[in-house]
């Protein structure tokens, strides 16, 4: 046998193949991280919006107004005083991409004793849970606290 040096047309072409194999699978990664990245945007996205809400009701709910507005659209107060809920959209009705669903329920807070006065916390607060869904993929991400209503 002669000496030859190089690479026959055969290896090249096994070359190639692991090649491509290799190629493939990186795309394939890529692309699962550039999915998993625009999820969990959706998902931030969501908990802005919804804490943004939230801190709204929590600066007005213990003041007398009956109504505050949100993303453009008006928010009863007095339902979520008076244990009701309501549904508002972001960015705003028209624009629906947002679902945020304010539900206010009596609070679920054990009566405290101070000196000879017992105070019962759910006279005073409300807990209040938003949900919001992302309109397009249904994705949900839900809120809760304890907002204080009266004085």
């Amino acid at each position: 046998m002669r000496n030859q040096k190089g690479l026959t047309l055969v290896e090249v072409l096994g070359s190639l193949v692991l090649l491509a194999i290799a190629v493939l699978g990186i795309t394939y990664i890529l692309q699962q991280s550039t999915i998993n990245t625009k999820m969990n945007e959706k998902i931030d996205q969501s908990v802005v919006i919804s804490r943004n809400v939230m801190e709204e009701i929590k600066g007005n709910l213990k003041s007398t107004t009956p109504t505050i507005s949100i993303y453009e659209q008006n928010l009863s107060l007095a339902n979520i005083r008076n244990l009701s809920s309501a549904t508002i959209y972001y960015p705003n009705a028209a624009d629906k991409q947002y679902s945020l669903r304010i539900q206010s329920y009596p609070g679920s807070l054990e009566t405290v004793q101070l000196d000879s006065v017992i105070l019962n916390p759910n006279d005073y607060f409300r807990r209040v849970t938003i949900v919001c869904e992302e309109l397009a993929s249904a994705k949900k991400y839900n809120l809760e606290a304890y907002i204080e209503y009266k004085s």
